[in-house]
C-alpha cells in the first residue's frame, strides 16, 4: 500500500518494487500497481518506474497483458534509454511469451544511432525469448558478421546464438566463417567457436 503514496521516499518505493519482483508470480495482485508506476510520467524519480518495469517482468502472471503494456510504455518512451533498456530486460525475464516485442526490438538493434546499452540488452531480449525465430537468428547473424559493430554486441550475438536449439545453417555458415577470418579479433572468434559447440 505504501508503494502508491507518491511522498514515500523514492529508496522504499525502489525498494518495495524490488521485493514484489523477488516475491514472483505470488505478487500477481501488484501488477496494476506497478504498471501504473511504471507508466507515469509525472514521476520524479526515473529510479521508480525502471524497478517498477523490471519487477513486472519477473511476475508472469498474465504475461501476455504485461507485454502489451510494456509495448505501449515502449512506445511513449522513444527519447528515455534508460527506460527502453529496463523494458528490454523485462522482456527478456518474460521469455518465449513475449514474441510480440520481437520487431520492435529488431527495429532497435538495426538502428546504429541507437543507445549502445540498449542495443547490448535487446541482444539478450531477443536471445531469451526466441533464438529460433527466423528474423531473430537472422539479425544476431548479421549484427555478429558485421566488424562495424562493436565487439561487445558482436560477442553478444554470438552468446545469443548458442541458445538456438535448431539447426540453422546461414547461422552457422557465418560462425564458421568468422573463426576462419585471420583478421578477426580473437574474442569474436572465441564466441563464435562457443555458439558453434
Amino acid at each position: 500500500n505504501g508503494f502508491r503514496v507518491k511522498g514515500q521516499k523514492e529508496s522504499v518505493r525502489i525498494t518495495i518494487a524490488n521485493a514484489l519482483g523477488s516475491i514472483g508470480d505470488n505478487a500477481s495482485k501488484a501488477i496494476p500497481i506497478l504498471t501504473n508506476v511504471a507508466q507515469d510520467k509525472y514521476e520524479k524519480d526515473i529510479n521508480v518506474r525502471k524497478n517498477s518495469i523490471e519487477a513486472l517482468g519477473k511476475i508472469h502472471h498474465n504475461s501476455k497483458k504485461t507485454v502489451d503494456n510494456l509495448l505501449v510504455l515502449w512506445r511513449d518512451s522513444k527519447n528515455k534509454p534508460e527506460l527502453r533498456i529496463s523494458i528490454s530486460n523485462a522482456l527478456s525475464n518474460i521469455g518465449k511469451e513475449a514474441e510480440d516485442a520481437i520487431t520492435v526490438l529488431i527495429d532497435v538493434l538495426e538502428d546504429r544511432d541507437a543507445d549502445s546499452d540498449l542495443r547490448n540488452s535487446v541482444v539478450d531480449a531477443l536471445g531469451n525469448i526466441n533464438p529460433n525465430h527466423k528474423d531473430v537468428n537472422s539479425i544476431l547473424a548479421k549484427t555478429f558478421k558485421s566488424a562495424n559493430e562493436p565487439y561487445t554486441l558482436r560477442k553478444k550475438s554470438a552468446k545469443a546464438l548458442e541458445k538456438i536449439d535448431i539447426p540453422n545453417k546461414k547461422v552457422f555458415s557465418v560462425l564458421t566463417q568468422s573463426i576462419k577470418d585471420q583478421d578477426e579479433p580473437f574474442e569474436v572468434q572465441e564466441s563464435a567457436i562457443k555458439a558453434i559447440i
